[in-house]
């Protein structure tokens, strides 16, 4: 009866997601999602930022914030929370002309404010938030912290106590954690009082604010995983990938917060619960704005953070949340392309054994999202490239016109065939568990043998040919038998395999080493590093500040360098960014998220996911490569080996050299590393890569000289 069940359960999942499948192809290719675009004129605080030399640390990391182009303005989720701010607000007005709200990109569960009225929100809190009640006390919580001025108090505080003596810090430490936890539960009670008793918002939900904030780290929701859904009729994988047993979810709320600077959520929630007691609930309601408003907001947040997820190649959350909305938007077009790449890129990841990089153990997991990471640790190479090709070529079906997407399912056939050594001939034309003595052969006519020649026959025998299934099969070997009846699938696979055997040809008879030749660019600004081994808040503030000069030097290198190598090309500079127009900084904010998602590939060597995002961007610009350099300096140690080696092993054999091993050991001396790499748009491939590193006090023309050097290799002047 169990066996019976069993089957009827794969069968249904198999059934849903085929016929999902179906509903995908025939339907015109358009994705249900496009990435969050900021609207409207350019907010007064990014002038502010740009355009004025910042001395305060906080307005040195909001600066570094905006450039990091993770910050969204005037999209529909700012207008909606803007709306619930001014029902917060609308007995004090002057507060609210003083609070002004941005969105940042990010799957964290967060929310924080300013000392200069900046509200900043996660879209990882929309996403996960379960009515617009919630919303309102958390935005209750940030607007009191302003109000009061806390972050600037405990700004101050931690500056005093970080002068104090040495022999009184652990006793300063504990205090001013202790005032931290005081200042979260009197803005709770603050945003309680004062904001949002003041609106219709429902008390019954300030309960389950504490949960959103306990369980930050759980997917959207909890919903089982069942490995079927990725298996048909034709295949299945081993019952040893199938968990049996799963770690409850057991965040603790009342946890130690001695060393915190957040009480625990138990103290706050007993906080809450006894004021709710105390007030009248009747009349009050979870959603002002309407819940199908709420919804679709939420649904946007939700779309939005599996696009960082994969950006920033978390693939298996991306996978587990992926397959939980799928069960709400069946039909859904991104969510087909999201969970095709979740694979894609898992299969990448673990052919080039870089997993372990972005697949968390799942030992410790907790809830159903456990089954997926155990799947994902458990399953095959060879199965997971197969599987990956599989959902890709299902996208494919449904959006034959889209080059990229055919080029992803070339690029895992490719790793099938030169990674896993899999010939067509390796997978079974039959089902598992068939039995091979049962198939009758398929044989030509005695009227076909008289009336075609040799030749014809034997094209025909092998076009007719197939595999039966052998005891030496896998899960693997029967994954591909519905597609082997796809022309299309089988020119493609040849042709993957004909161009892998002329490579290895031409690698033989002839130096095929590429010659790049690149006229025009994108540069986006530079990222400059600086690690300092004086940890002193001073020093940390004086280093903040150097590191902007540095990249605005390195910046003005680059324009000179393309200028005098005639490039055409376009500079994201500190400049360019001080007076750009909201579709500008869209157009920067997408090639920052491409930089993420190629630098989270690390060595991994894959197409990237926001290639699909980015593709307008090459039309409209006609820029299809583009630049990024990386300078990391760090300060060497007083004495080393280079400084002792100059100063005694030198001069010895050379006396005259004395005077310079001395100049050298008295100078101090830093390392620099330098990185630079030039990206195709189209697919995210590294077309060239260049790294150098030198130990110098004149690391600023050391520098120079490379920036332009490299610049003059991918110009081909030089190799």
């Amino acid at each position: 009866m169990k066996k019976e069940m069993f089957f009827n359960r794969r069968l249904f999942f198999s059934l849903f997601f085929f016929f999902s499948g179906i509903l995908l192809i025939a339907q015109p290719f358009e994705s249900d999602f496009s990435m969050l675009k900021s609207e409207g004129n350019i907010p007064e605080d990014f002038h502010r930022l740009i355009n004025h030399d910042q001395k305060n640390m906080d307005m040195i990391y909001l600066r570094e914030l905006f450039l990091s182009g993770t910050i969204l303005y005037g999209t529909p989720i700012n207008q909606y929370i803007n709306t619930i701010i001014e029902q917060l607000l609308k007995d004090y007005p002057d507060l609210k002309e003083q609070i002004r709200c941005y969105i940042i990109r990010s799957s964290d569960v967060n929310a924080y404010s300013t000392s200069s009225g900046m509200l900043f929100v996660n879209l990882g809190l929309i996403a996960q938030i379960t009515n617009e009640s919630e919303l309102a006390f958390i935005l209750a919580h940030e607007i009191a912290h302003y109000a009061e001025k806390h972050s600037y108090e405990k700004r101050e505080e931690y500056k005093m106590e970080k002068d104090k003596k040495a022999k009184d810090r652990r006793l300063s430490y504990l205090h001013y954690h202790t005032r931290s936890r005081e200042i979260e539960l009197e803005a709770d009670r603050i945003a309680f009082e004062r904001y949002f008793a003041a609106s219709p918002y429902s008390y019954a939900v300030l309960d389950g604010v504490f949960d959103v904030l306990q369980y930050h780290y759980l997917p959207f929701d909890e919903a089982p995983f069942y490995i079927q859904s990725f298996e048909t009729e034709h295949y299945q994988f081993p019952d040893n990938y199938k968990l049996t047993s799963f770690n409850p979810i057991r965040a603790r709320e009342d946890y130690i917060d001695t060393l915190s600077t957040h009480p625990n959520i138990k103290k706050r929630r007993e906080n809450m619960a006894q004021k709710v007691l105390q007030v009248d609930n009747d009349g009050r309601v979870l959603f002002l704005q309407s819940e199908e408003l709420f919804n679709e907001i939420r649904k946007m947040a939700r779309f939005e953070c599996i696009n960082i997820l994969l950006t920033h190649h978390k693939y298996a959350d991306a996978l587990y949340n992926i397959y939980y909305l799928k069960q709400q938007y069946p039909n859904s077009k991104f969510l087909t392309i999201g969970m095709a790449f979740s694979l894609y890129g898992l299969a990448k990841h673990k052919n080039q054994h870089n997993l372990s990089n972005i697949l968390p153990a799942y030992n410790q997991a907790e809830g159903e999202i456990k089954q997926t990471y155990y799947l994902l640790h458990r399953i095959r190479r060879n199965e997971l490239s197969v599987l990956a090709f599989r959902h890709l070529w299902g996208v494919h079906l449904a959006n034959p016109e889209n080059q990229f997407i055919y080029d992803l399912c070339g690029d895992i056939i490719c790793d099938i065939v030169t990674i896993h050594k899999l010939k067509l001939s390796d997978f079974s034309d039959y089902p598992m568990g068939i039995n091979p003595e049962n198939i009758v052969e398929e044989l030509s006519t005695i009227d076909t043998i008289k009336t075609d020649n040799k030749y014809d026959r034997i094209r025909r025998n092998i076009q007719m040919q197939k595999v039966k299934p052998s005891s030496k099969f896998s899960t693997v070997n029967y994954m591909l038998v519905d597609l082997k009846q796809d022309q299309a699938f089988l020119k493609l696979f040849n042709k993957v395999l004909a161009d892998k055997e002329d490579e290895a040809i031409l690698s033989m008879v002839k130096n095929n080493e590429k010659v790049i030749k690149i006229d025009s660019v994108l540069v986006l600004n530079a990222s400059y590093y600086q690690s300092v081994r004086d940890k002193k808040n001073k020093k940390t503030e004086k280093n903040h500040m150097n590191k902007q000069k540095q990249i605005n030097r390195i910046d003005k290198t680059i324009d000179y360098t393309l200028k005098d190598l005639k490039f055409a090309y376009k500079q994201f500079t500190i400049p360019y960014l001080a007076n750009l127009t909201t579709e500008e900084y869209n157009t920067f904010c997408r090639l920052q998220q491409f930089r993420i998602d190629y630098f989270s590939a690390e060595t991994t060597n894959m197409m990237l996911y926001q290639c699909l995002h980015i593709q307008d961007i090459i039309k409209e610009s006609g820029f299809d490569k583009m630049v990024l350099l990386v300078i990391h300096k760090q300060e060497s140690s007083f004495v080393n080996f280079n400084k002792i080696y100059s100063l005694v092993i030198v001069p010895p054999i050379c006396p005259v050299m004395l005077p310079a091993g001395i100049l050298r050991f008295a100078l101090p001396r830093s390392t620099t590393s330098l990185y630079f790499y030039t990206v195709d748009l189209k697919n995210g491939k590294t077309l060239y890569y260049n790294s150098q590193r030198t130990e110098s006090d004149c690391h600023k023309a050391y520098s120079n000289a490379y920036i332009y050097d490299m610049f003059n290799i991918i110009k081909g002047r030089k190799k």
